[in-house]
């Protein structure tokens, strides 16, 4: 078992603050097709980008994943982000403001003629 500690200061840099099991989703022709690819509480407020690895099975497929404020019922703005590559591909958004106290909700979509779509990891990456 490994264990982290924290050393006082003014900042605290959390590497990943949540992270979504690997998820295989059907695409879908028109969306929307969304489905959960987890759900997190996020105790603090904080801006954090948002970061998935993920890839479509054909290259006509396109990978959509963003935030759901549960607490809210409504998606978090600027946090989706997309992939449309067929090997494993790293994105990350833009940091984003999220309101502390709230439960989040990790959701994802492929949309194409067929095949299908695998998040492998999503996350909050860098929270300062």
């Amino acid at each position: 078992m490994r264990t982290f500690g924290l050393t006082p200061g003014q900042q605290v840099e959390i590497i990943t603050a949540y992270a979504a099991a690997m998820k295989l989703v059907n695409a879908v022709t028109p969306g929307p097709g969304w489905v959960t690819a987890g759900v997190f509480w996020l105790p603090s407020t904080a801006t954090a980008p948002f970061e998935i690895i993920g890839l479509v099975s054909v290259n006509t497929n396109v990978l959509h994943a963003r935030l759901w404020d549960v607490t809210a019922a409504a998606a978090v703005p600027n946090s989706e982000i997309t992939i449309a590559a067929t090997v494993e591909t790293r994105v990350l958004s833009n940091p984003v403001p999220l309101t502390g106290g709230r439960l989040y909700r990790i959701e994802m979509e492929v949309i194409g003629a067929g095949g299908s779509g695998t998040l492998f990891t999503a996350g909050l990456t860098g929270v300062i």
